[in-house]
């Protein structure tokens, strides 16, 4: 997976993402947002088994693909970040944000 988008768009969306999150120490997956790069978007899923979130961001994707990041570190990383532009680039495990 590799795109860019608006770090406005990106930490609104991991905002509401994290507050849909499930608190379940059981099944740790539910602690996590599901991101999806595919067409000219990124889509990012969350759900606590009860309610489920998809909010889709226009994006410009150069590779699609999918990744799941803990959604508490997401919102709180993006939050600190203050550029216009946000790089996200899945390599093997880790996620890699940049910003120009």
């Amino acid at each position: 997976m590799k795109l860019s988008c608006s770090q406005k768009n990106i930490q609104k969306a991991s905002a509401l993402s994290e507050k849909i999150t499930g608190k379940n120490p059981a099944l740790p997956i539910l602690n996590a947002t599901l991101l999806i790069a595919h067409d000219k978007v990124l889509n990012l899923i969350s759900t606590n088994l009860e309610m489920a979130l998809e909010i889709v961001i226009p994006s410009k994707i150069e590779k699609e693909g999918k990744d799941t990041i803990p959604a508490k570190v997401f919102s709180n990383l993006i939050s600190f970040l203050n550029e216009d532009n946000l790089n996200f680039e899945s390599n093997n495990d880790n996620l890699i944000i940049t910003s120009n």
